[in-house]
């Protein structure tokens, strides 16, 4: 059964009439978006608040961080720099917050070290990097030190603990 929709507004949409149904037997109202924009949406869409506009809202919004708000602005883009030099936001001291005392820029691998679960030491990476050297495999390496294989295979490649012999 259709219900009437006529004049009910949802967000910048207001239902006009319906316009019939669409293959799955669902209908479809014409709507006027306060922008003027004529736009035609499934009804239950429409009841449910999933459709608030023709699109001009995305458009607004566009790429800005919805999560935040402080997209384009110069401490933002500060930190999206550092972020892209391959640096990450960490915790000088684990126990406390994240505040401007508390803080610095580390590089990935850094963190990572830093970590409270952190399960390597710089003398076992040196065993590791032995073991690959020997050509032993990789899983009883990741078994013997209890790490993921890819934990070793980064070791491998350089991607963490580079400055380690």
């Amino acid at each position: 059964m259709k219900k009437d929709l006529s004049g009910i507004k949802i967000g910048r949409l207001e239902a006009l009439y319906s316009t019939g149904k669409n293959k799955y037997g669902g209908y479809i109202w014409l709507c006027r978006c306060d922008c003027g924009n004529e736009h035609k949406v499934l009804g239950s869409d429409f009841n449910r608040g999933k459709i608030k506009s023709c699109g001009c809202l995305r458009k607004e919004i566009g790429n800005r961080n919805i999560k935040h708000g402080y997209n384009g602005t110069i401490t933002y883009k500060s930190w999206q720099s550092m972020k892209d030099k391959g640096n990450t936001l960490d915790r000088i001291d684990n126990n406390r917050n994240y505040t401007p005392e508390n803080c610095k820029w580390s590089t990935y691998e850094e963190q990572a070290r830093n970590r409270i679960t952190s399960k390597l030491s710089k003398s076992k990476v040196k065993i590791i990097k032995k073991f690959i050297k020997d050509n032993k495999n990789i899983s009883e390496i990741a078994n013997i030190f209890n790490v993921s294989r890819g934990t070793i295979y980064d070791i491998k490649k350089n991607r963490i603990w580079r400055n380690i012999e």
